[in-house]
């Protein structure tokens, strides 16, 4: 997704050193949106482990966002505005991007099982072929 030149891992890393400080500095917004560009960092490497973790950074902040009395992006403001809080949406994002990537995974990996069994039965074909035309002349 990103030009060559660019490692998904290492941008990922980076993204997160500066979610960390902005959580730390309580900037909460920019902490949000860090955390939702390090998610689609960890998407483009296909890095099952990574999101997870982005779960679990956007659950643990969310929740200590939540400690700042009436701050506008708490759960309580986002409801009175008709809409779910930034954090739980980044976190149910995140765990759909994971459910894809794994169903993802495990697709190739059974069409893959499925192509191996596909060759070794055409490989074996032309054997049992001849045994059994040497069966029926004898």
């Amino acid at each position: 997704m990103y030009p060559a030149a660019v490692d998904d891992i290492e941008l990922y890393d980076q993204i997160l050193r500066l979610n960390a400080a902005a959580v730390q500095a309580r900037h909460f917004e920019v902490a949000y949106h860090l955390l939702a560009a390090a998610l689609h960092a960890a998407e483009a490497s296909s890095d099952l482990l990574r999101i997870d973790q982005v779960v679990r950074l956007a659950d643990q902040q969310g929740s200590a966002l939540e400690s700042v009395a009436d701050h506008p992006m708490s759960a309580s403001n986002a409801k009175k505005r008709g809409n779910n809080a930034m954090y739980e949406s980044l976190v149910a994002t995140a765990r759909a991007k994971f459910a894809y990537l794994e169903t993802r995974r495990l697709l190739d990996q059974h069409r893959s099982n499925q192509r191996r069994e596909a060759s070794a039965l055409s490989d074996r074909e032309p054997r049992e072929a001849i045994r059994t035309r040497a069966m029926r002349r004898s």
